[in-house]
């Protein structure tokens, strides 16, 4: 899953800032002259008035789900106040918008505004003042949090920008938005007791960040939270609501309380300014209304306090032009228009690609379709049969809770597929249960079959299946497992559709070989099956990405639901941030997506202007002034390099220098979403705020720190690790290990190479020579050292003592680690020709653990016979390379400065799989004899069979450089049977004739030169006898100046096709062959078949 990356390094010097004033969604100025409005408003106000306007007058009183009084006076009207954050809840002719979470799978800005435009619009045609979203809490730390899906997803500043976005398109359309919940309320459980306490560094980093870009946009209210912070409940809470919300962030909208959220009068005092819905669930307990007034007549609340909670209010409802021509409340209006398009579009744009074996998915008209799972066909008891949708059962579109609406329609994933596959003349069948025990008979024999898996949740006053809110467990409900495997088990071409929450664990779904592809479809509202349809058959390429870190397992997220307080413990590591931090593999990353062409990026440019210190502009509204300032600018280039139109998401991340505090490895700070036609480029620009540089300090505030940033450009955050080669003149370079330097008794001392002392350039015993002279590593990168005026330090020992003062400070530390074998009559460090295990020699997984622990761009070098396990060293965060050197004979240390340094970028490929576990390989030297028991299932053949995940496969290897490829071509004069020619060296003569030409064309999409090797992979016909899923077939190696193209030509002997048959010798197969042909066993973008009769 490694993605395309670039790096740039961003200097904080003393320079003079030349700052450029990033928009201002609700400036100063509208702000002004609507309080002007409010004020003149007020001092018309009798007291009582005020009281009125700033309490509910009631539960289930008025027209709205919150409703205040009117104020002729003033021409004020009953504010009508409805839920919620993906439409007008209770509305009869309303769109049912997409939630929040698939409009952050879209990382699509325009979308999201649109799609608060468009909500903002139906509420306003329907009366409503004030519709309650967008959510900016919970953010999502816990993948299980029951109410995520209503937000935008754990990382703070995608987060903010989609509330700013949706904020704007509301308020844009004269609808009041209302950010919530405000704050730290991320459970459902007890979530109205328990107390989430957090430091100022994570409440601002994380949880405060959202808001404070909501604010920024204008927002006109914010809803405080149902629970305690800090000790003290969040709507009585001080200092979240005036000192962070209203001082520190300038926010001159209202307060008011999540429904029955305020504990007493004096709530007042701490700078809430409504209450709603005015009274508890029974109407019996009321703490504003003639209590507020009493207080206010006794001085307990001051009168500024209420004209101030007035005020704020009324300057809202000004703000957004609802004083004039404002239409009257009716729920139950038909507002719809074409708003459609919009939930179609999200719910498309926002489906994310998890994989898509050998060209799996798009479908071509398929003769035979199968489609399982009670989650392909609509609710049998109607499509809002569930108050708020608290069930789970038929197609998922939303969770449940108060922040659902009610379908208009729902188009069922099957409904979706039933027409496409009328049009294509698709036989489509269905089997609309999760039971297991019929389903092969369902499935056998269609071209492909899609598997429809939901998980649920929602708000907690509504319990699922035992779910209370809060999800139970990550894993897919009604025996999503079982059924995948079921239905894998009987059709090799299975895909997987996911609709879902938040993330749910895939190890067991990924585990079968007739998995296909995953496509992680969210919840896509009332255009389920329209947008789905879209994707499947590739009338729109998949452009969404993870707006969450899918794991491998649930412990992964390290967070788990309180059942008491919530100390926030795990503080700014959440999501990819801890992933990060903990050096935790996830199985899909935050921001990861495929699609169905390729995207380059090249010409990375950064600029700056930014200098270092605390903000010290005037509060406005986000916070002071001068953090959203644009302090620096990224660009680089991008090009569609696939065949068909796509769209893509640049993603910039952020690391702080060294020198400054604690912090995540790395920080989303920006992205974009390019749509491009095929072969079509374009030029991406990124602006960084001063507080997207800036840590927060509790004594200065946002402080952007001191020395060198490092900016990561990727199409994900697990893509964006490389960059540390190669190597540029570093001020200071370590190499540390005993392998390298040549062997301190002589480069030949040892009889036929049988030992392992230093540099290792091949194993021993009768297939070696005599070395005539030996470049070890070291020598070669003391001579490349002294050219460039670096200081070299060496450490020739494997001992783990001293190490680490040996390599910190260093720019890079590089490692080099052996393994090594040979002929059996030589014994060496007790391995009797074979390897005892796959470690690496010489304590080397300890060693790397004590550099890279003192040292964070540690270069690990392989030099060895065959596969070492690496898990242990990928493990450790500080370890920014590998570099496998195998076994490099005399010119060692030549040939790796050649590659470390960049004089030629790296085009080695595995010539073996590399396992996680040397179990994986389904091998062991046999103690007497040997049956060969696994058949043809070796390395490779052996991984694909069984389903394993290697850690690099077969044919895998990096380059500084980029390649894509498109255009395959396939021709074929093959025929069915045994080859019939006369012996002739080598076998039958027509076993060497060329039967089948493949062609592909390959482009150097980076910016230096460099070498591919395309490799081709053939899959017999289904009808021919048990065979390896696929076996390489053709390779070449084409080297590519940069923006450089080529055409290779694959040519496939007969023997190429053939197995072997006993009776009759070679023999090729009848049906329809697969070719599969990339960079590796197991990324070949290009798929093409042919027959053979």
């Amino acid at each position: 899953m490694a993605m395309a990356t670039l790096r740039s390094l961003l200097l904080l010097a003393a320079a003079a800032a030349l700052p450029v004033e990033a928009e201002t969604f609700a400036s100063a100025a509208d702000w002004a002259a609507a309080y002007t409005k409010a004020s003149a408003a007020v001092a018309k106000l009798s007291q009582n008035d005020k009281v009125s306007i700033v309490t509910g007058i009631g539960w289930n009183k008025g027209a709205c789900v919150g409703n205040t009084a009117a104020i002729g006076s003033v021409g004020y009207p009953q504010l009508c106040l409805q839920d919620g954050p993906l439409g007008v809840r209770y509305g009869t002719g309303v769109t049912a918008f997409t939630p929040g979470i698939m409009a952050a799978a879209t990382w699509d800005r325009a979308l999201m505004r649109q799609r608060g435009q468009f909500m903002g619009e139906e509420a306003k045609a329907c009366g409503v003042h004030v519709l309650l979203g967008p959510v900016g809490g919970p953010l999502g730390k816990h993948a299980n949090g029951g109410r995520n899906w209503e937000g935008f997803g754990p990382d703070p500043y995608l987060t903010g920008t989609a509330m700013a976005e949706t904020v704007q398109g509301m308020q844009g359309a004269g609808i009041q938005a209302c950010a919530k919940h405000f704050i730290l309320n991320e459970q459902e459980l007890n979530r109205e007791t328990m107390s989430s306490s957090v430091d100022d560094r994570t409440m601002h980093e994380l949880y405060l960040w959202p808001f404070a870009d909501a604010v920024h946009a204008g927002v006109a209210s914010v809803m405080c939270s149902y629970n305690k912070v800090n000790g003290t409940w969040a709507c009585e809470n001080k200092h979240i609501m005036d000192d962070l919300l209203k001082d520190e962030l300038g926010f001159q909208g209202y307060v008011m309380t999540d429904w029955n959220a305020q504990h007493t009068t004096g709530a007042a005092n701490s700078g809430l300014d409504m209450t709603m819905p005015g009274s508890d669930y029974g109407g019996k307990t009321i703490l504003w209304g003639p209590q507020l007034n009493s207080a206010v007549s006794s001085g307990q609340v001051a009168k500024t306090r209420l004209d101030d909670m007035a005020k704020r209010i009324l300057a809202a409802w000004y703000l957004v032009g609802q004083d004039a021509g404002y239409p009257a409340i009716n729920i139950r209006a038909n507002v719809q228009g074409t708003h459609k398009e919009n939930v179609r579009a999200v719910a498309r744009d926002g489906i994310v690609l998890l994989k898509n074996d050998g060209g799996a998915l798009p479908l071509a008209k398929p003769k035979k379709l199968a489609v399982v799972g009670s989650a392909a066909v609509a609710n049998p008891q109607g499509i809002n049969a569930c108050r708020d949708q608290g069930c789970d059962t038929g197609a998922l579109g939303m969770g449940w809770g108060s922040g659902t609406a009610s379908y208009p329609y729902f188009v069922a994933p099957y409904d979706a597929l039933k027409t496409r596959a009328a049009a294509d003349g698709t036989q489509l069948s269905l089997a609309s249960s999760d039971a297991t025990g019929s389903v092969a008979g369902a499935v056998q024999g269609a071209d492909a079959a899609v598997v429809f898996l939901t998980a649920d949740s929602g708000e907690g006053y509504i319990t699922v299946e035992r779910n209370a809110g809060d999800r139970n467990d990550l894993d897919p409900w009604h025996n999503g497992n079982a059924l995948v495997a079921a239905v894998a088990a009987a059709n090799p071409n299975t895909i997987v559709v996911v609709h879902s929450v938040g993330p749910v664990l895939l190890e067991s779904i990924l585990a079968h070989a007739g998995v296909k592809a995953v496509v992680w479809a969210g919840l896509p509202s009332q255009e389920s099956g329209n947008a789905l349809v879209d994707v499947l058959y590739g009338d729109t390429a998949p452009s969404g990405k993870l707006p969450y870190t899918i794991a491998k397992t649930a412990a992964d997220y390290g967070t788990t639901i309180s059942r008491g307080d919530d100390n926030f413990a795990e503080g700014l590591y959440i999501d990819y941030r801890h992933f990060d931090q903990k050096s935790i593999e996830p199985r899909f990353e935050f921001g990861f997506g495929l699609s169905y062409t390729n995207f380059s990026f090249a010409g990375l440019q950064v600029t700056a202007t930014a200098t270092s210190g605390p903000a010290t502009g005037t509060v406005a509204p986000g916070g002071k002034a001068d953090l959203f300032d644009t302090v620096a600018t990224v660009t680089c280039n991008i090009t569609n390099t696939g065949s068909v139109a796509g769209a893509e998401v640049p993603q910039l991340y952020l690391t702080l220098p060294t020198g400054a505090p604690a912090a995540p490895p790395k920080q989303l700070r920006g992205f974009d979403k390019v749509k491009l036609a095929a072969g079509a480029a374009g030029t991406v620009t990124f602006n960084l705020r001063r507080k997207d540089l800036s840590y927060w300090d509790v004594a200065k505030g946002w402080v952007v720190p001191t020395g060198t940033f490092t900016v990561w450009r990727g199409e994900a955050e697990h893509g964006t690790d490389g960059g540390a080669l190669p190597l540029a003149k570093p001020k200071k370079l370590a190499v540390v290990g005993s392998a390298a330097v040549a062997n301190p008794q002589g480069i030949n001392a040892c009889r036929d190479q049988g030992c392992d002392t230093g540099a290792l350039g091949m194993g021993w015993g009768s297939g070696t020579a005599s070395y005539p002279y030996f470049v070890a590593p070291y020598d070669a990168l003391k001579t490349r050292a002294a050219a460039d005026g670096t200081q070299l330090s060496l450490a020739s020992s494997d001992a783990t003592g001293s190490v680490a003062g040996a390599v910190q400070g260093a720019d890079a530390a590089v490692v080099f680690l052996t393994a090594d074998s040979g002929e059996g009559y030589i014994t060496v460090e007790r391995n009797a020709g074979d390897r005892n295990d796959l470690d690496p020699w010489h304590n080397g997984n300890a060693l790397v653990a004590a550099v890279a622990a003192a040292n964070p761009n540690t270069i690990v070098v392989v030099h060895s016979v065959g596969p070492v396990l690496l898990e242990s060293i990928l493990a450790h965060a500080g370890v920014k390379a590998v570099v496998w050197a195998g076994l490099p004979s005399q010119e060692s240390g030549n040939a790796l400065v050649d590659v470390l340094y960049g004089d030629t970028a790296p085009s080695g490929k595995l010539p073996y799989t590399i396992a996680k576990t040397a179990a994986d390989y389904g091998t062991t030297i046999s103690r007497g004899d040997d049956n060969f028991a696994e058949g043809l299932y070796i390395d490779y053949r052996h991984f694909d069979q069984k389903s394993i995940e290697p850690r690099f496969e077969f044919g895998f290897g990096l380059s500084y450089t980029n390649f894509s490829f498109a255009g395959l071509q396939v021709t074929a004069t093959a025929t069915s049977g045994p080859a019939t020619g006369t012996v002739a060296p080598g076998g039958k003569a027509d076993l060497f004739d060329t039967v089948a030409t493949v062609t592909c064309n390959i482009t150097n999409t980076g910016s230096v030169a460099g070498a591919e090797v395309p490799q081709l992979y053939l899959t017999l016909p289904t009808g021919a006898p048990a065979a390896p899923p696929k076996q390489l077939r053709g390779f070449d190696k084409v080297k590519l100046a940069a923006g450089a193209a080529g055409t290779v030509t694959f040519n496939l002997r007969r023997k190429d096709l053939s197995y072997w048959d006993v009776a009759k010798g070679w023999v090729v197969p009848t049906g329809t062959f697969t070719v599969s042909v990339g960079a590796s066993s197991r990324d070949l973008p290009l798929k093409g078949t042919f027959d053979v009769a």
